[in-house]
């Protein structure tokens, strides 16, 4: 099949494997690149972990002048202790005079030597009560986290750049680590914060040097990988242009290779397309068997009703009940034939004829036909019809439709424990989106199904019956009748020993039908379990 359509003259293999070479090399242009994208790398790597690097060293830094801070400030209140006979500062201020000026006088020697530009002492209200810049006193600061953490509790320190203004106002020329620390007497209550300003040039010193070592670390690191990768990059061009040729020449056999797989593909197609019919032919062998067997096994229960009648019955069999197994025994033989002539009607792909169906008198049918096939066990099947004027017919071949209900049955009545139960048929009119449609239910009180066999209830040859008990078709070929029907087919079940409920929906052709002669809204059927 493939042969008729492929090009009988075969690619020139030397038109697609030509070496371009008068082009100008783009290994150049790529090494190039390579190099233009090493350099950016260098860059943005080395600015990224200076500014890592950069950032700890200023905590760890911060750190060290917090900690220094914190010494300062003991110191001071050791001074203080010793000079003023632990007498805290706040009641030395509040004296006012010669004690304030000796206060003020041991603080500017205590801290002399030690880096500290400014102290300030705030009462717990933040206002300022002492300060080494006497034109602070008596401001208040509000609102500022650093103070309001310290009157909380929590000793902490903040970096200001240089020329930042400062809590209390002003600005410095050299950057200062301001670091607030709680004032407290022997029982832990807040008496104050002291605020101490130390010259921090060294820490930002430290910063800067940090940043530019780790800068110049990365770049080193990164630019030495660079030189191990161009070295690769090279090594691994010079590879590439020698296997070039090699590859030429491959795709030269390739191209001959390629033609005649070609030639094996078409005759290997051929074969495939034989084998996918024989196949297919086998699938619908199957499908086929299971449908024929339903009528020849219904044909099969009259005939031996028949027989069991003529053989345990002297008088002759009354006239209705000898045309009731006539009747099945024809309408089961047409059924078969119907089933062939289907069969032909695929193999002719042909369309099967459809026409208006009365679907109630469809299930009376299949009900009539299961008191042959099933006198063992007892069941019930009861049927809860809608009035047959009420019913608006559905289009479809009959003789498909009527398999759809008859696998439907059959399964619910296997479902159905030893000891029998109940099958119930109904039918009614509804009206979906606008359109209006037929909905058909089937439920038994049986043994149930679980989720993971709901799911694949309808897979074709899947079956929880025994081996040999079933072929696992009649559902499938009941969805896929229902599915060309335009319908839909739904199986629900709460559970193993809750029974099952089937529920087909078929769209309906608003034209009357004439309701079938002697139909009820709702019969029962029962089958005793003995032969009828």
């Amino acid at each position: 099949m493939m042969e008729q359509h492929r090009d009988p003259t075969p690619p020139a293999p030397a038109a697609s494997v030509s070496a371009p070479e008068h082009r100008p090399a783009p290994e150049r242009e790529l090494l190039r690149s390579f190099l233009l994208a090493s350099l950016l790398s260098v860059a943005v790597v080395g600015a990224l972990v200076g500014m890592v690097y950069a950032r700890a060293a200023r905590d760890e830094a911060i750190d060290q002048g917090h900690s220094h801070a914190l010494r300062v400030v003991a110191h001071l209140q050791a001074v203080l202790a010793r000079e003023f006979g632990g007498r805290s500062a706040l009641e030395l201020l509040r004296a006012g005079g010669p004690e304030r000026e000796r206060l003020d006088a041991a603080i500017r020697a205590a801290i002399s030597g030690l880096e500290i530009r400014r102290v300030y002492l705030f009462d717990p209200g933040g206002t300022v009560v002492y300060s080494t810049v006497p034109g602070h006193l008596g401001q208040t600061v509000r609102d500022y986290e650093p103070l309001a953490r310290a009157v909380g509790g929590a000793a902490n320190s903040i970096l200001i750049e240089r020329g930042d203004p400062l809590d209390t106002g002003g600005t410095e020329p050299v950057p200062l680590l301001e670091t607030h620390v709680p004032l407290c007497d022997a029982g832990g209550r807040l008496q104050g914060v002291f605020e101490v300003y130390q010259d921090a040039s060294w820490i930002t010193a430290e910063i800067r040097e940090a940043a530019l070592r780790s800068a110049a670390i990365s770049a080193a690191s990164t630019l030495l990988m660079a030189g191990v990768l161009l070295a690769i990059f090279l090594r691994a061009h010079r590879l590439v242009r020698a296997r070039t040729g090699e590859l030429a020449r491959a795709n030269a056999a390739l191209a001959e290779l390629t033609a005649d797989l070609e030639r094996q593909v078409a005759e290997r197609s051929a074969q495939l397309a034989a084998q996918s019919r024989l196949a297919m032919l086998g699938t619908l062998a199957s499908g086929i068997a299971h449908e024929i067997n339903n009528p020849l096994a219904a044909v099969s229960s009259a005939a031996e009703g028949l027989l069991r009648r003529l053989d345990r019955e002297a008088e002759p069999l009354p006239e209705d009940r000898l045309r009731e197994y006539l009747e099945i025994i024809r309408d089961e033989v047409f059924r078969a034939k119907a089933i062939t002539r289907e069969l032909l009607d695929v193999a002719r792909h042909e369309p099967a004829g459809q026409q208006l169906v009365a679907v109630n008198e469809l299930v009376r049918s299949v009900a009539a036909l299961m008191r042959l096939r099933r006198p063992h066990p007892p069941f019930e099947l009861e049927l809860a019809l809608a009035p047959d004027d009420e019913l608006p017919p559905v289009r479809s071949h009959p003789g498909k439709l009527r398999q759809v209900i008859f696998n439907v049955t059959d399964n619910a009545i296997d479902a159905l424990a030893p000891a029998g139960g109940r099958v119930v048929w109904s039918t009614r009119a509804a009206n979906r989106n606008g359109t209006p449609e037929v909905v058909l239910r089937c439920t038994d009180d049986g043994c149930g199904l679980p989720a993971e066999v709901l799911q694949r209830a309808c897979e074709p040859f899947f079956t929880t019956k025994e081996p040999g008990a079933g072929t696992g078709l009649g559902l499938s070929i009941s969805h896929g009748i229902v599915t060309s029907l335009g319908g839909t087919l739904e199986i629900r079940s709460a559970g193993p020993g809750c029974g099952a409920e089937v529920t087909i929906r078929l769209p309906a052709v608003p034209t009357a039908v004439p309701p079938a002669p002697g139909a009820a809204a709702a019969e029962r059927t029962t089958a005793p379990g003995h032969t009828p």
